[in-house]
């Protein structure tokens, strides 16, 4: 064998390595992407499903004070709930969203259900312990609780704790500043003043509707939840339902 039998032999050697090595470099073709590819979905809004309390960060300084999304529901501003089932519909399209009803099995509880009423969302009981001019805690099963502060000849405010049970996150409180004469008003994060919703009373106007679910009703309290928040609605409407039963009670 000549000298060049082993230079050749190398050369053929790296010429295979190299060839192995482009073989197992990616394609630079671009990937075709379905549009129904999973990796191109965006996450649910929070408000889709409104799975019940979830937070706002500890340190939200940068909550804006609206959002394009506002969540909007009106109903009877009367509460008929003795006569039957008080509708609760989207402002905007008249969409029938909850139903608020006395308890079949507790004439002393009122539910907050979904839009056929099958689906208890929240109960609050009406105790008998809840006696005028003090301080009382309504405790629900359903990861919030109300607390009222009735400051004697002063508008009494109330609170809306949320609760769960992850360790690791720190579940807010909400404070209502209701009218001094109505039960309407704003609800605010109480660690931080933010301002979340508010409850005002309007005339009813349905022919923007295609469809009236709230019938003959004259006069309307609208919530508007403003900032991004998965406070499901319901809470913010058992808030508002378990004031109005405790001034039909009590009074103002």
């Amino acid at each position: 064998m000549t000298a060049s039998g082993p230079l050749v032999a190398t050369l053929l050697s790296f010429l295979s390595f190299y060839a192995h090595l482009v073989a197992c470099l990616p394609d630079p073709t671009p990937e075709t992407v379905s549009i129904n590819d999973p990796r191109l979905r965006i996450p649910s809004s929070p408000y889709e499903k409104g799975p019940g309390p979830v937070v706002v960060p500890v340190n939200n300084t940068s909550i804006p004070t609206a959002d394009p999304s506002i969540r909007q529901f009106v109903w009877d501003a009367n509460l008929p709930i003795n006569k039957g089932n008080v509708s609760v519909a989207d402002n905007a399209t008249g969409a029938l969203k909850y139903t608020i009803d006395i308890a079949p099995d507790d004439h002393r509880a009122f539910r907050v259900s979904d839009s056929d009423g099958h689906h208890e969302l929240l109960r609050v009981h009406m105790k008998k312990s809840a006696a005028k001019g003090f301080r009382f805690t309504y405790n629900t099963k359903f990861n919030v609780s109300y607390r009222i502060d009735p400051r004697y000849a002063r508008t009494d405010r109330w609170y809306m704790d949320v609760k769960g049970d992850n360790p690791d996150v720190t579940y807010p409180t909400l404070k209502y500043y209701r009218a001094h004469k109505s039960d309407e008003g704003s609800v605010f994060f109480h660690n931080n003043k933010t301002l979340v919703a508010t409850f005002k009373f309007e005339k009813m106007n349905g022919n923007i509707w295609k469809t009236n679910h709230l019938g003959d009703v004259k006069n309307l309290v609208k919530l508007d939840i403003v900032v991004p928040t998965n406070i499901a609605p319901q809470y913010f409407i058992g808030l508002w339902t378990l004031v109005k039963l405790r001034i039909h009670k009590y009074g103002l």
